[in-house]
Parts: structure tokens; sequence; C-alpha cells
């Protein structure tokens, strides 16, 4: 999902990283449906007006060199869903290229605190019936040698672990 949201052309090379959880992450869920227990029908019908719109600002595709649009997003998420730090670590909203799939934005300083790195994959995609596949180039675990990251080929334990999406 990562690769179709940012839009990456067919046979360029990409790294592909892959992250843990390291402690419970906290979010604030952006367009997630909140109940309706109570409220009056004008309430409802506001209630899914709203929703409506944060779906369609948070869901809408761009497009290639407008980028800067999704600028009322990121104002909408840190001026109406932006808890204190120690309330929420990150923010979830919804995936531009896949429904109902979500994308995490962390806070920079928590983001360390709470996630380390698992691998990183060096691919290509290859178009196919589906869209794409992965073509996996190398792949790391992230342990560092003393001349960086240490690389694997396909086929390898570290690659069935960490990135079994190329097999």
């Amino acid at each position: 999902m990562a690769i179709a949201e940012a839009k990456i052309p067919p046979g360029r090379l990409f790294a592909l990283i892959r992250y843990k959880s390291t402690a419970p992450i906290n979010v604030a869920m952006i367009g997630d449906e909140p109940s309706q227990a109570g409220l009056t029908k004008d309430q409802h019908l506001k209630l899914t007006m709203l929703m409506n719109f944060l779906e369609h600002e948070f869901t809408r595709d761009v497009g290639i060199g407008t980028e800067y649009l999704y600028l009322a997003s990121e104002i909408i998420a840190k001026d109406y869903f932006d808890l204190p730090p120690e309330v929420q670590d990150a923010w979830c909203y919804p995936s531009v290229a896949s429904r109902p799939a979500v994308n995490v934005a962390f806070r920079p300083a928590l983001a360390r605190a709470k996630i380390s790195l698992r691998g990183v994959a060096l691919a290509r995609t290859v178009p196919s019936q589906e869209g794409y596949r992965l073509k996996g180039i190398a792949f790391s675990d992230a342990k560092d040698g003393p001349e960086g990251f240490r690389w694997h080929t396909h086929g390898t334990a570290v690659q069935a672990s960490i990135f079994p999406e190329f097999l």
C-alpha cells in the first residue's frame, strides 16, 4: 500500500522500510466513525456531513506535482486532532490508495521511542494483472556492521522473515 500511496513508477528502484513497535502506540483516529448514540436527527445529519468532508479531504488524490494541496489535511490534523504528546503518539488517517486501509503519521520524537527499524528492502515494481508485484533486489535486517547495513539476497532467511511478500 505504501508503494501505491507514493505512486512509484514501474521499474523505479525504491526502499521499502519495515518497522516494529516497541511500545503501545496511541493514535488520534481521523475519520473514524464516532458513536451516534443519543444524537438527534439534526445532530446525526451534521455529524454525517462532517464525516463525509473528512473522508473526502483525507482520501482525495491530488496528483503528481500538486502534493502541496495535502496541506489542508495537515492543518486539519494539527488544529483539530492534535492531542498532547502524553496522550497521542501519532495520527491515523484514511489511505488515499486503498480503502479501508489507513496510514499512520508519527511525531518524530515519539516515533523514535515507540518503533524500531526491522529491515530494509531495495526493490522495483513490476506490472502484473493485479496492478504490480514486488521484485526484491536486496534485503537488510537493519543490523549495522562496520560498513553499515548487511545486505542479503532473495531467498535468504532475512528476506523470508522480514519481507515474506517477496516470496
